[in-house]
């Protein structure tokens, strides 16, 4: 399935429900009704295709969708009032269902638990007052009706609340939790809009704008389930526990970022909103007005003070991150970060064809230099050398130092004779009349990382051994040790 597929379906969902809006009564019935239909057949394309854990989740939410959808029935047609009841709730219970299982497959971090509660409480306090609050004020006439009337809309709190989890998550599917995310809550407000008194008077017919935005929230479900991310990672463990966790995943930290401190500054905003919507009209609303002007601009003022510490602080890990892989004294890379990234060179290769190329080096009589110089003039040469070096590479080559005078270079989109001409420029800039041996090596296109090394090493053996101070390209192929 190609990543441009979630937007193709995207942009005909948001032309259904354009249609929907503008139509007469016929035509919104069948655009609200092929919205959910073909979101439904969206989620299950990407259920099959993906095989996403909790395996259980995507069908719930597929048939909360076609639940949906047949809420809404002909304009005029009349339904039982306990029924009308049932029908309306029963997608609120399906989409619960659905995102629990979701939530509780997705992984965890330190502090998850903090933002679920600030997002869930603020969208519960916002379904609280535009929903319970005034279903709890109908006349329902009986009882019945009166734990129908109210349980839908408590069941639509219940997946606000799981909103704010799946926001927080720590899955690795942000693009895909945040279109479901706000499909949900498209799909919340458009059923919001509906007239409550329609529960009540037996008939049912879909309202332009309420209608509409519940069509954009089912198109923006089935884009979830066929966006990329859908598939990356999987949650749960592969012996068929949905609820197993990574063990990494429990002790994970969740990261702070600027996205994430978006999503809770707009969460931690909606109570004083709220309060400012609701505040009384005239001179005893003044006091409600105030207090909500204030806490909007002292918590805005917050939030662009803690921006700026989460920026200083990434600043720090990424600088920490380097050190973590960079060699002291000369600033190239160290030899383990040599060990991890020549794999992966040779893998990228291997994938997109292009050439690679590999040097090993090493400055010549080094040893005999320290004993005549001094250990703190040896170390000033290698960072000398390894400083001229750096300038003469490409953005794309990687300098990586050994033990002593070794040093390593990976050099991608290099063929041999490129690879033979970067090692000639980094001659030129060696410092104080010093030289040094190179062996360069180009990859086959079939030998492993260890291969490609050795031989490279076996070219600089050779150079050396024919009076250093030169570079030999390696032979094809090479017998690896032992």
């Amino acid at each position: 399935m190609k990543p441009q597929v979630y937007r193709v379906f995207l942009a005909g969902g948001v032309a259904v429900a354009t249609a929907h809006a503008l139509g007469n009564d016929v035509v919104a019935a069948v655009t609200y009704a092929f919205a959910g239909a073909a979101a439904a057949v969206a989620i299950l394309l990407g259920w099959v295709r993906n095989r996403t854990r909790p395996r259980r989740a995507w069908p719930l939410l597929g048939a909360a969708v076609l639940a949906g959808a047949g809420t809404q029935f002909v304009p005029g047609a009349t339904v039982p009032e306990t029924g009308r009841f049932v029908t309306a709730g029963l997608p609120y219970v399906l989409l619960v269902a659905g995102l629990s299982a979701l939530c509780k497959g997705a992984r965890r971090g330190n502090g998850t638990g903090i933002d679920a509660a600030i997002v869930g409480g603020s969208l519960a306090l916002l379904g609280w007052t535009l929903v319970v609050v005034p279903a709890l004020a109908r006349d329902y006439g009986s009882v019945v009706l009166f734990a129908f009337g109210v349980a839908t809309p408590l069941a639509g709190l219940a997946a606000l609340v799981l909103i704010g989890r799946l926001l927080t998550g720590e899955d690795g599917r942000g693009p895909m939790r945040y279109l479901l995310a706000v499909g949900v809550l498209c799909w919340f407000a458009g059923g919001s809009w509906f007239d409550g008194t329609a529960l009540l008077s037996g008939t049912a017919g879909p309202d332009s704008r309420g209608g509409a935005l519940i069509c954009v929230g089912f198109a923006l479900v089935g884009a979830a389930a066929l966006h990329p991310s859908m598939r990356t990672p999987r949650e749960a463990g592969e012996d068929g526990d949905e609820g197993a966790m990574p063990a990494k995943g429990a002790e994970a930290i969740a990261k702070l970022t600027v996205r994430r401190l978006a999503v809770l500054a707009a969460a931690a905003l909606l109570p004083p909103v709220v309060l400012l919507a609701e505040a009384p009209s005239g001179v005893d609303g003044l006091d409600a007005v105030a207090i909500g002007v204030a806490c909007i601009g002292v918590f805005l003022l917050v939030v662009v003070r803690m921006a700026g510490l989460v920026h200083r602080v990434e600043e720090q890990a990424r600088s920490l991150s380097r050190l973590g892989t960079s060699d002291e004294l000369t600033g190239a890379g160290d030899w383990r970060s040599w060990e991890a990234a020549l794999p992966a060179a040779v893998d990228q290769a291997a994938r997109t064809g292009r050439p690679l190329s590999v040097a090993v080096l090493e400055i010549d009589h080094f040893p005999r230099f320290t004993d005549t110089h001094g250990a703190q003039a040896g170390d000033q040469l290698l960072k000398s050398a390894a400083a001229g070096w750096l300038g003469a590479l490409r953005r794309s080559d990687t300098l990586y130092r050994h033990s002593g005078p070794g040093f390593g270079l990976i050099l991608t989109d290099s063929t041999a004779t490129h690879a033979a001409e970067v090692v000639a420029r980094m001659r030129e800039a060696m410092p104080g009349g010093q030289t040094f041996s190179a062996g360069v090596a180009h990859w086959t296109g079939t030998e492993t990382a260890a291969q490609l090394v050795a031989r490279a090493d076996t070219a600089l053996y050779r150079a050396k051994a024919e009076g250093r101070d030169r570079t030999v390209a390696a032979a094809e192929t090479v017998t690896l040790a032992g």
